[in-house]
């Protein structure tokens, strides 16, 4: 049996990424969550695949840190599914390997004394085969689990709400909005401020019925977590309250993207646009295009883009991707653009 290691570049970001339960799995990418470059995992370096093989199931996934030859193990997932493309499961989650959060083990710090030797020099990952020695070692610890799993599943995150708070509708909001910006800012330290959110914005949904607020934050919340259909729900009662409001109408188009429906969502993010001129709801309708496939439309989007250290920070090349059309494609996107321009 084969099995994936995946080196970790920071140890911060597990808790909301590689061992983020995202509605119930968690993905991990087998590359560099820094680099804008991202590079995809060949599949043919697993003998039971080809170049073309685009997934394998129930491969043994291992999370190891360390710079030099020596690396230690962090945790695991049980069993995988590995893909040979870079999965977008959400706007702000990616990866080539998922789990059910049911097999992933995060070994708590005092426990993580496994160490073994790492053989690809300046790789992210490696794959370990049943005549490796690595495969053996890393299997026998599949057989016996930890006492205790550092990973902390949603359902079982445990998370006190003050009741003082709750009977302060008004102070509760504030605080969720606080809560708010620290998930935007993306300075989470784990799922429990995210379902702190989650469970303080719910509740004042049932309070202040009328207050879009509760509902936006509730939404927010969702969106982060993958609970889409009760993300979907709230933001749209929250528009009902304040149809004018961008925010809530990108928020809407961020979970239709989530469910699928990416022409619905690219409508949602174009209105923000249009209503606010701010450049991040541009962005993330390209995102949503080139999801769907449609990157004409993605680079139409990426290039009205003034600020091109937006850009730059999502790891969007422009001259890579006209490199993928024709000319005449190209040329003519840029003659609409100049008559558009003066008309």
């Amino acid at each position: 049996m084969a099995v994936l290691l995946i080196r970790i570049e920071d140890t911060a970001s597990l808790a909301l990424n590689e061992f983020f339960d995202f509605n119930g799995r968690c993905y991990a990418l087998a590359g560099s969550r820094a680099a804008e470059q991202r590079e995809h995992l060949r599949m043919e370096e697993f003998y039971e695949a080809t170049m073309d093989t685009e997934v394998l199931e129930d491969i043994p996934v291992f999370f190891v840190t360390g710079e030099g030859e020596e690396v230690t193990v962090l945790g695991w997932y049980k069993r995988a599914s590995v893909s040979g493309k870079i999965q977008s499961p959400s706007l702000f989650l990616e990866g080539n390997v998922s789990a059910a959060a049911a097999d992933a083990v995060l070994l708590p710090e005092k426990d993580r004394t496994c160490s073994l030797r790492w053989q690809r020099p300046g790789q992210y990952y490696d794959v370990a085969e049943e005549e490796d020695m690595r495969s053996a070692q890393l299997l026998r610890l599949l057989e016996r689990a930890p006492e205790n799993n550092a990973f902390l599943r949603y359902a079982f995150t445990p998370v006190k709400l003050d009741q003082r708070l709750l009977k302060q509708p008004a102070v509760c909001l504030q605080y969720c909005g606080q809560l708010a910006q620290v998930l935007l800012q993306d300075q989470c330290r784990d799922i429990s401020e995210i379902k702190l959110l989650e469970q303080y914005a719910k509740r004042m949904t049932e309070k202040r019925k009328q207050d879009p607020d509760g509902y936006y934050y509730h939404a927010l919340a969702c969106c982060h977590l993958g609970f889409f259909r009760e993300g979907i729900r709230s933001v749209q009662k929250a528009l009902e309250l304040e149809p004018e409001a961008a925010d809530l109408k990108a928020l809407k188009g961020m979970l239709l993207a989530e469910k699928g429906y990416y022409r619905d969502s690219a409508a949602c993010l174009q209105e923000a646009y249009e209503k606010t001129g701010e450049e991040e709801y541009l962005l993330l309708q390209g995102r949503v295009c080139a999801l769907a496939g449609q990157m004409d439309k993605a680079y139409e989007c990426f290039a009205r883009v003034k600020d091109k250290t937006l850009l730059e920070t999502a790891g969007i090349r422009l001259k890579e991707m006209e490199k993928r059309w024709s000319f005449a494609d190209l040329l003519s996107f840029r003659r609409k653009s100049r008559k558009k321009k003066t008309e």
